[in-house]
């Protein structure tokens, strides 16, 4: 959102300010008590929220609009001006915390132990959106999240959904598009007015993306417009939409800068909430920031919504749910949500602890103060060269607060700008790391740093960060100066790093691409607004894979264009999660859970359930499983719908599922130690005529509805050595015998070993014909195949692609091996076949 210009707090003496920064506390809580009063006690007021029944999107979003019309722009450039605090130049320290600085710690810059290494450079890297074709406004407000096959973005008023594998643009749509049509008889039916979300919820495999909406801006009521993917296809799989009120006739106020974190038990939100004073909410009174939390069960099912809503009834400004990755909170842990504090150096945190089913037993407790390192307050704006002088939003804690749990130890990693101990520039990121184990909030951090990467000069502002499976932390930010146009950058620390530093170095998200800045105005001002906010998240599939987005401008002007990239630390694997370093006690149930044995299983869509559209994304368990297939058919062993090649991934979507309503039979292949096993599931395709059921929340450990069966499901020779079609002399003697039959090459010698193909269908009973596909997991392998049970030798024919037709009555034998250059030769896969009239 737009930032109102008479709150921008500019400071032309830092050092001045210093002096009498005790005074200019007063005064700011003296300001602050003219928009709302403190009160005496912290004392939330907790009530459950309005129930709302969801409106479903069904379409392909790829049919929807893709370009932001000049009426949309129109419209969003009447909504508000962003109103902020203004933040004083000097805090209070803590009382009891022994007064510390930067510059006293060590912290300020890399003093403590020299770089290491460069961060990894970008293993992707390409463009989102942009303003030209997506956008209705400045800034972007850019966000996004990634999932198991795409990274989702959202900005005013757009969304976009990517192929992490490719970058490619498999949609772009507008929110207004998203939602027209969906009868919700709200302002989310027809106008958006930004400030979007973008969320992926790991335990459910879904997208959520939101923006609000109002039809009156001075008098509301005002609307968050949330969707969530029915599937785990946010392209095909349709939309479950809620239009959520954020305010009440009790609290009829503006609920602005919204921002969402997941939880295992909800969605949790909060705004920041003013009262309007005019028609155009140019001028507006702080009244005090408000939680809440939305049952995930009923958002990703499609039913209609339970929620807790807690008023802070204070000053507290910009909170921010935790929002979790990885290995999930204990049971019961609360949501803990972070504040800069507005006087202290502090870090405040809350616990909301909600209940659905009795949301009168709901608590909202705290803040607990958490001491920072003391600073000077940030510049803001900074300048660019030649251009437009940009806004560093450094009152407040900036997305995410994300929470950890590795090996039992739980922390909340937090960042915001900052100056340096003596001046307000070069800004920096002050980030922290806290310790939440079994819900006691440690008062000091365990690790902090102010981060001006030296200091070079540059600015740098925007941050978001993220911190992967095994305790590594990445932060994403702009930086730039007077000289150096802005540029998307990030810097890092492995886990066992010295702490309070980022001795990973900074690199560029943006190598050999052309920069510039912005310059222009925004209506009947300058445009010195700057991204709002950025987005850090970390791969769900590897736990490792780190994906950032945020904006830059190529040519100056005022095109903004969004970058979204990807890497990962090469100490990051799938191993054994080490201890964090540094951090608090283990928790005693911090034994790290063996690694899963045996096949794959599926868990998303829910076996038994029925598909929401003709394109589904399969996911399944990794198992101890080295490589996958999977198979459609419309009775048990066939084929007739798909069949993969060898997988190595853990999802698949599957395009042009019949939808009639017919039950498919689902058969997921898995190598285990060397052999085929598999899985079989059924399902009912989609039927557009009949009445929808909502999607089941996923098994958590599905049971297979079919016993693992290994393949081939003949029993192979155990010597896996061929009988040929003549008796072989018994005598030792080298001499051949011209007329023998070829030495059958499947017979194994010692050394590495080519895989057992599999072949699916594994045998059984099909009506005039069926065709066969063998697959083998070892790369490079050539199969080759009979069907008359004879053993197959490289004299044999080679597998074809397309698979291998079997017609005309009668039983069938194929047999199959795989051989490679430098490796034995496989075992002998075998699969027999009834072929009836």
């Amino acid at each position: 959102m737009r930032k109102h210009p008479h709150s921008q707090f500019r400071r032309s003496s830092p050092r001045v300010f210093a002096a009498i920064g005790l005074c200019l506390v007063g005064a700011w809580l003296a300001m602050l008590s003219l928009a709302a009063p403190m009160p005496a006690s912290f004392q939330p007021e907790i009530r459950e929220g309005e129930r709302v029944r969801p409106s479903e999107f069904r379409g392909d979003v790829r049919n929807l609009p893709r370009d932001v019309s000049s009426a949309q722009r129109n419209t969003f450039s009447r909504r508000p001006l962003e109103h902020d605090l203004p933040v004083p130049a000097t805090k209070q320290v803590l009382p009891g915390v022994q007064p510390t600085t930067a510059s006293t710690t060590g912290t300020s810059t890399q003093t403590v132990q020299g770089p290491l290494a460069p961060m990894p450079g970008p293993s992707t890297s390409f463009n989102g959106m942009n303003y030209n074709a997506n956008g209705a406004g400045h800034p972007p407000d850019t966000v996004g999240d990634v999932g198991p096959n795409h990274f989702v973005q959202a900005v005013n008023t757009s969304v976009g959904i990517y192929d992490k594998a490719t970058g490619a643009a498999l949609a772009t749509f507008t929110f207004d598009g998203l939602w027209s049509g969906a009868g919700t008889g709200t302002p989310c039916d027809t106008d958006h007015g930004g400030d979007p979300t973008v969320i992926y919820d790991p335990q459910h495999d879904r997208f959520i993306v939101a923006d609000f909406s109002w039809a009156d801006i001075q008098n509301g009521p005002y609307y968050e417009c949330i969707a969530v993917s029915k599937t785990s296809n946010p392209v095909s799989g349709g939309w479950w939409r809620y239009a959520f009120r954020a305010d009440d006739a009790a609290h009829p106020w503006f609920p602005d800068y919204p921002k969402m974190g997941i939880w295992p038990d909800g969605l949790y939100m909060t705004t920041n909430m003013f009262d309007c004073l005019d028609s155009a909410c140019n001028s507006a009174h702080y009244r005090e920031a408000r939680a809440y939390a939305l049952n995930i069960d009923d958002l990703v099912n499609g039913a209609t919504l339970r929620s807790v809503v807690a008023d802070t009834n204070s000053s507290r400004f910009s909170l921010l749910p935790s929002n979790y990755r990885g290995a999930a909170p204990p049971a019961g842990r609360e949501n803990l949500m972070v504040a800069e504090s507005g006087t202290l150096y502090a870090w405040e945190v809350y616990k909301f602890h909600v209940d659905y089913a009795v949301p009168s037993n709901s608590t909202f407790t705290g803040p607990v103060n958490v001491s920072q390192t003391s600073y000077i307050g940030a510049a803001d704006p900074v300048p660019e060269p030649s251009g437009n002088d940009t806004d560093t939003l450094a009152d407040r804690a900036m997305m995410q607060n994300q929470y950890r749990n590795i090996g039992g130890v739980e922390s909340l990693w937090v960042n915001h700008t900052t100056g340096t101990p003596t001046g307000s520039t070069p800004t920096g990121i002050q980030w922290a790391q806290i310790n939440v184990t079994g819900g006691t909030i440690n008062t000091t951090p365990v690790q902090q740093q102010i981060f001006n990467n030296g200091p070079d000069g540059l600015n740098r502002f925007m941050g978001s960060l993220a911190v992967d499976r095994v305790g590594n932390m990445a932060v994403g930010y702009t930086a730039s100066s007077s000289t150096v146009a802005p540029d998307i950058r990030y810097a890092g620390r492995l886990s066992a790093d010295p702490a309070n530093t980022l001795p990973q170095t900074e690199v560029t998200m943006l190598p050999s691409v052309t920069r510039s800045v912005q310059f222009g105005s925004c209506g009947s001002s300058t445009c010195t607004r700057w991204g709002d906010y950025s987005a850090m998240s970390v791969d769900p599939v590897d736990d490792c894979t780190f994906w950032y987005t945020n904006m830059y401008v190529p040519v100056k002007g005022l095109n903004w264009v969004t970058r979204i990239g990807s890497f990962k630390f090469p100490t990051c694997s799938a191993g054994p999660t080490p201890t964090p370093t540094p951090g608090g006690t283990p928790t005693p149930t911090s034994t790290p859970t063996p690694p899963p044995t045996g096949p794959a299983v599926m868990l998303s869509p829910p076996p038994g359930s029925t598909f929401n559209s003709s394109s589904v994304t399969f996911q399944w368990s990794a198992g101890s499983a080295t490589a996958y297939g999977l198979t459609l058919g419309s009775s048990p062993g066939s084929l007739d719908i798909y069949a993969s090649s060898q997988l190595q991934v853990l999802s698949k979507t599957v395009n042009n599922i019949p939808t009639d309503g017919r039950t498919v039979y689902v058969r997921l292949y898995s190598q285990v130690n060397g052999s085929w096993v598999s899985n079989g599931y059924t399902y009912k395709a989609f039927n557009p005529s009949a009445t929808p059921t909502p999607t089941p929340t996923p098994f958590p450990t599905p049971t297979p509805t079919a016993t693992p069966t290994p393949t081939p499901t003949a029993t192979p020779t155990p010597t896996a050595t061929p009988t040929p079609t003549a008796t072989p002399t018994a005598t030792p003697t080298p001499t051949p015998t011209p007329t023998a039959a070829p030495t059958p090459t499947a017979t194994p010698t010692p050394g590495p070993t080519v895989a057992t193909p599999f072949i699916s269908p594994n045998g059984g009973t099909f009506s005039q014909k069926v065709t066969v596909h063998v697959f083998c997991s070892t790369s490079g392998a050539t199969i080759y195949y009979t069907t008359n049970g004879s053993t197959p030798t490289t004299s044999s024919s080679v597998y074809p692609t397309e698979g291998i037709l079997l017609s005309g009555a009668g039983t069938k034998t194929v047999k199959a091996i795989g051989v490679k250059g430098g490796l034995s030769n496989s075992a002998v896969a075998t699969a027999t076949f009834n072929i009836t009239p």
